[in-house]
């Protein structure tokens, strides 16, 4: 009976027992609290028994980076562009360059040679000096046509190797004199008042041209309508009356 009565005072005492409990300085109470320490490691069992929840770990996308493959550049093909092709012209639609003397020309034999004109130094007047200068500008002003101004009735014909155009009446070059066998006392009546004459010949090999009139204006004029190609070539002799143009 006394051993039934002191096992029941023994139940009663121990489940009368308090836990142990100790004064925590928490950080989750921010404080100091008064809480069961069973394992006595610092620690509120009933904090320490809760699991801690981990925060959520943010989501990283993974960035895959795909090699993609350079194709080498195309070189550009080469391009043949057709040359556009120049239709040629009919035979009639060409227009033929002759030269500016033709057969027809008193002036013909002397395209391109070498040729003196002849002028006298103190007889000839402004109209035969302005006439060897249309002679030259049909000619294009080359190199192969001189002018010689000298005494010309004191030379001749064969003191010159190259062809020979005289400008000029009787009275007015000696060789024009020379070749008309006119005296100089005579000159004045070789032409009547605007008239002249074209004559050509051959001499040693040389062509001859000589254009002469009853003064130097008519000889100018001369010119000029062969120059703009109204005289045709009609012979070695061709007397000019200028009221006829």
């Amino acid at each position: 009976m006394r051993v039934l009565i002191a096992l029941l005072a023994l139940i009663v005492l121990v489940g009368c027992t308090t836990p142990p409990t100790t004064n925590i300085e928490s950080p989750q109470t921010a404080g100091v609290r008064t809480c069961i320490d069973l394992d006595e490691n610092g620690l509120c069992d009933d904090i320490e028994k809760k699991a801690p929840v981990e925060a959520p770990k943010p989501i990283v996308e993974e960035k895959v980076e795909v090699e993609v493959p350079v194709e080498a550049p195309i070189a550009p093909k080469p391009v043949t562009v057709a040359e556009p092709k120049v239709s040629e012209p009919e035979v009639s639609e060409v227009r033929k360059t002759e030269p500016k003397a033709t057969a027809k020309s008193y002036l013909a034999p002397f395209e391109g040679e070498k040729t003196f004109i002849i002028l006298d130094s103190e007889r000839n007047k402004g109209g035969a000096v302005a006439a060897s200068s249309d002679i030259i500008a049909y000619f294009g002003f080359p190199k192969t046509l001189k002018v010689d101004a000298i005494d010309t009735y004191s030379g001749t014909v064969d003191d010159y190797s190259d062809n020979l155009i005289f400008l000029g009446n009787a009275c007015a070059n000696g060789f024009t004199a020379d070749l008309y066998e006119i005296k100089e006392a005579d000159c004045a009546d070789q032409f009547a008042e605007q008239t002249g004459e074209i004559r050509t010949f051959e001499s040693n090999g040389k062509d001859v041209l000589v254009i002469a009139g009853s003064d130097d204006t008519v000889v100018r004029n001369i010119v000029k309508l062969l120059v703009a190609g109204t005289i045709k070539n009609t012979g070695s002799r061709q007397s000019i009356d200028l009221s006829d143009y």
